[in-house]
């Protein structure tokens, strides 16, 4: 359960209409407490059919208010002011008798009706048991996000339908603000996956595991590098809702194929030359591939003129007889047809959708090798063991994602950027080598 914070003498203050209030009110919590009614039930069912099991459950699982949104609560005037002084002096700035200079006053808050995130997840699974050592796991997890964090500045040009376009003209709604940055919990996720596991010995020194998993995640605004429930897309105040920027989630992962093996090659000796050289040896690794996250195609300037600093919505057109099909080409010179896309008209927010197009995949190999030896005339059988671990053995380049950014947006015509579609990082480092030394005593 959350806690609503107030301020020790009653100062808090809040915007209680972020697109019409003209000053805070001063005294009342920033936002409501909406954890007070979270009922979370949770229901699992398991059926034990000798060498079959079919298990599945449902669960309602609430989420916490988090800190980021909780700090912003207490980051508002008139206890929390940000200014600056003009021409301030030295050493002491505070003293100067210059006015503070500051301008319009920009607002960051929770939304005060504030919902509390949660999540339903259903799950269900049929395990299969060939023989002592062979099984199989196949089932399905789908999870259903409400009432997600997002983050936006609500006080930017509303845009209009004209002409089957969104048009924006470059005004604020509320003047006597200038970014109002708002926490609200509106966001919504959608993810389903099909899972398959294979689990078995092969030899009674082996034992080999491989997992697929083929998903799909779709949300109203996610950020790869952040929470999944802060999101750093911008979709308030805009005639369709959510809806514009619904599309695939930023860590949405469609293939994931991971397998592994370990080999116990005889118990470590002490006894004999032979047994001191050939036994103790200890063989594993690692194998996975996933295909890539989504990215956007984007325009470096507001060029929808929505007067914003934060994350405006700046997606080009997609040119009239483009197949989806033909974009991306993959290679680190241009992964992507940069000439596949329209600068929009000024003041319009291009049609191509959010996170359509797949960066490159990521495939890894992970090697180890250990030797344990026992020592001879200890009684309480000490050991040394020695591990050499590669990493990315095959030394595959695993190519990060593309520069994202199609446009300058500074003049209408303009030509895609040469940097377009172009690679410069990597997403996992090259070959590396790790040697481990234990005594075991």
């Amino acid at each position: 359960m959350n806690s609503t914070p107030r301020e020790k003498r009653g100062l808090e203050g809040t915007l209680v209409d972020p697109y019409k209030s003209t000053q805070l009110l001063i005294g009342k919590p920033t936002f409501e407490n909406p954890s007070l009614w979270n009922i979370g039930p949770r229901l699992g069912l398991s059926l034990d059919l000798s060498k079959v099991t079919v298990r599945g459950g449902v669960a309602v699982l609430y989420d916490f208010v988090f800190f980021d949104v909780l700090r912003q609560s207490v980051t508002l005037p008139p206890v929390y002011v940000v200014a600056s002084i003009a021409n301030p002096a030295f050493p002491n700035a505070f003293s100067t008798s210059e006015p503070v200079a500051g301008g319009l006053q920009g607002i960051f808050q929770p939304e005060r009706n504030l919902k509390n995130p949660y999540a339903i997840q259903v799950n269900s699974f049929i395990d299969i048991r060939f023989s002592r050592d062979v099984a199989l796991s196949a089932g399905f997890v789908g999870n259903r996000g409400v009432n997600l964090i997002r983050t936006g500045d609500v006080n930017m040009a509303v845009p209009e339908i004209r002409e089957g376009r969104l048009f924006t003209t470059p005004n604020r709604p509320n003047r006597a603000f200038s970014t109002i940055d708002l926490r609200t919990s509106d966001g919504d996720s959608w993810h389903a996956a099909g899972q398959l596991r294979v689990k078995g010995k092969v030899s009674e020194r082996a034992t080999a595991m491989a997992s697929y998993s083929y998903g799909r995640t779709i949300d109203t605004g996610s950020g790869a590098t952040r929470s999944a429930f802060i999101s750093q897309t911008e979709v308030l105040r805009i005639p369709g809702g959510n809806k514009i920027d619904r599309g695939l989630a930023s860590f949405h992962t469609r293939h994931s194929l991971s397998a592994l093996f370990v080999a116990n090659l005889g118990r470590a000796s002490s006894k004999g030359l032979r047994c001191l050289l050939l036994s103790g040896w200890e063989a594993s690794g690692v194998g996975s591939f996933s295909s890539g996250h989504p990215f956007d195609i984007v325009i470096q300037t507001d060029w929808a003129n929505r007067q914003s600093a934060s994350t405006p919505i700046r997606r080009p057109d997609l040119r009239p007889g483009v197949s989806m099909t033909d974009i991306v080409r993959g290679g680190a010179d241009s992964y992507f047809v940069a000439d596949s896309f329209l600068l929009p008209p000024r003041g319009t927010i291009g049609n191509f959708g959010r996170n359509v197009l797949i960066g490159p995949s990521v495939a890894t190999v992970d090697i180890a090798l250990g030797k344990h030896w026992m020592l001879p005339h200890t009684s309480d059988r000490s050991s040394i063991e020695l591990r050499l671990e590669v990493f990315n053995g095959l030394n595959h380049a695993n190519f990060g994602q593309p520069d994202s950014i199609v446009f300058a947006g500074r003049a209408v015509g303009e030509i895609p950027l040469s940097s377009a579609g172009r690679i410069r990082s990597t997403s996992t480092p090259s070959r590396r080598f790790q040697l481990t030394a234990r005594y075991v005593f």
